[in-house]
């Protein structure tokens, strides 16, 4: 009997949300209120999703997955593409290499390429960042943002994703860049 009433006092709460669908809670960490939910975080939400469960391929479903993960990826060429706060920036790799993979193994499995100007490091700099020919490991953790140009789906282990941005940038995080020199404590 209870059984029979808690079910449909579930099936009665469903029905009630379904019906009067609230706000969605507010997001907040360190990408900011504002930017967590932008169409171009959104679109590196749905790309990490395809690839988990490409990279998973549970049950023989690994091809289906990378020909979805593939359509969406080329449903995104030439719309703005922008990774999490997780890439740190190093000296002068940034200006030299090109290309940016983050050093936290749970985020490696995207790579990003393109080149970053001078001007956006400038105005990192102007965020209370020492000037970018002092830095050796940057203390902040930035995104990159930039329109998607092309792609490509590496299977060898392990299975990665290329993605190449015009006009790169480097965004910091919502919250106030240390200086150099000052620790944050967390």
């Amino acid at each position: 009997m209870k059984n029979r009433i808690n079910l449909s006092l579930f099936l009665a709460a469903a029905l009630l949300l379904s019906l009067f669908p609230g706000e969605s809670p507010t997001v907040t960490g360190a990408e900011g209120i504002s930017t967590v939910d932008s169409a171009e975080h959104r679109a590196r939400r749905r790309t990490e999703v395809l690839y988990r469960r490409w990279d998973d391929g549970l049950f023989g479903s690994r091809r289906f997955y990378r020909r979805e993960l593939q359509a969406h990826l080329a449903d995104c060429i030439g719309r703005k593409f922008a990774t999490g706060y997780d890439y740190p920036l190093i000296y002068p790799e940034v200006l030299v290499e090109r290309r940016f993979r983050c050093r936290f193994r749970y985020a490696s499995w995207l790579e990003v390429r393109g080149e970053i100007g001078a001007d956006d490091l400038g105005a990192l700099s102007g965020g209370g960042l020492p000037k970018p020919s002092q830095w050796w490991r940057g203390p902040v953790l930035v995104s990159l943002e930039g329109k998607l140009k092309r792609f490509r789906l590496d299977d060898g282990p392990p299975r990665t994703v290329v993605v190449v941005l015009e006009d790169l940038r480097p965004v910091l995080s919502k919250g106030p860049a240390p200086t150099t020199g000052e620790r944050r404590d967390r």
